[in-house]
């Protein structure tokens, strides 16, 4: 009897454990990729929170140059409801747009108070900016800030964004 060779054929594929080490690595890659990527997005709100406090800023500085003085505004709505907000206040100077008043990273208080900044009224409302420039510069007076650390940890550096009196803003 003649001998037969049996050919075996063998299919060109992936074995099932090249194909769980190719998910492992991607899934290790993702899980890499992860912190950057909520960094970006964080860094993204608070540059939106510092733009819009900007935009306030301005308005601010157009309220000043034609009442001639600070708003006399509530410190929030809440707090001195007496007293118009600050968005109701400044809202001819920024063309009603109330959605700046809102900081991105604050999913508390501008759903409640309809802003996202607290106002310091009883240190510069009704000020004029000579008043103000008496004991500080106004580039170091305080004229809105997020209302809580919504951009980090309670005292850690950035966690809020300030407006100052002369409309630069910083991270605080």
């Amino acid at each position: 009897m003649p001998a037969t060779h049996a050919r075996v054929v063998r299919r060109r594929g992936f074995t099932i454990v090249e194909l769980l080490v190719t998910i492992g690595i991607i899934g290790l890659l993702v899980a890499l990729l992860m912190p950057a990527i909520h960094a970006a997005r964080e860094a993204a709100r608070r540059a939106q929170c510092q733009s819009q406090l900007r935009q306030v800023g301005i308005a601010m500085q157009h309220y000043v140059d034609v009442h001639k003085e600070f708003p006399l505004a509530a410190q929030l709505p809440s707090v001195t409801p007496e007293k118009p907000s600050i968005v109701s206040v400044l809202g001819p100077f920024i063309e009603e747009n109330r959605d700046v008043f809102g900081c991105p990273d604050d999913v508390e208080y501008f759903a409640v108070e309809g802003v996202s900044y607290e106002y310091p009224v009883t240190r510069i409302g009704g000020k004029t900016r000579p008043q103000l420039e008496d004991n500080r510069k106004l580039s170091e007076v305080w004229a809105l800030f997020d209302f809580e650390a919504f951009h980090g940890s309670e005292g850690q550096v950035g966690a809020r964004n300030v407006l100052f009196a002369d409309g630069h803003v910083e991270p605080f």
